[in-house]
């Protein structure tokens, strides 16, 4: 939904279980507003997925009276500036391998949260001169 909204393009991303990491243009508004956008609409997605203490795991409704909210973002995220093809390349490849690099597995066809296995999902790179 971020990513129509703002009209920026997702090109690799990796969740693991206490980061992620993400390759977008941010479109027309920027990261920060792109981000914001990315947050707020994951958490409500997120929020939904996870049962209530105590509860039965499976998709939660707010007209349930559970509590919607999920706390797990850091107050910031780190960005880079990629200005050339090759550093374009090299952070794809961090991105959708990370999973490997934080030793969670020997392969990233093990890894099911890589964009890798999402192909329908991402965008072309664009190749720069």
């Amino acid at each position: 939904m971020t990513r129509n909204v703002y009209n920026a393009a997702v090109y690799a991303f990796c969740i693991l279980p206490d980061h992620m990491h993400i390759l977008v243009g941010a479109g027309e508004k920027g990261l920060s507003r792109f981000m914001h956008s990315f947050r707020r609409n994951a958490s409500r997605d997120v929020g939904m997925l996870i049962p209530p203490s105590g509860g039965t795991p499976g998709l939660r409704t707010p007209a349930a009276g559970n509590d919607m909210s999920f706390t797990g973002w850091q107050s910031g995220f780190h960005d880079r500036y990629v200005t050339t093809d090759r550093k374009r390349m090299n952070a794809f490849y961090y991105v959708a391998h990370n999973a490997v690099r934080h030793r969670l597995v020997t392969d990233i066809d093990d890894w099911p949260w890589s964009s890798i296995h999402f192909p329908h999902l991402i965008d072309p790179l664009p190749m720069w001169d």
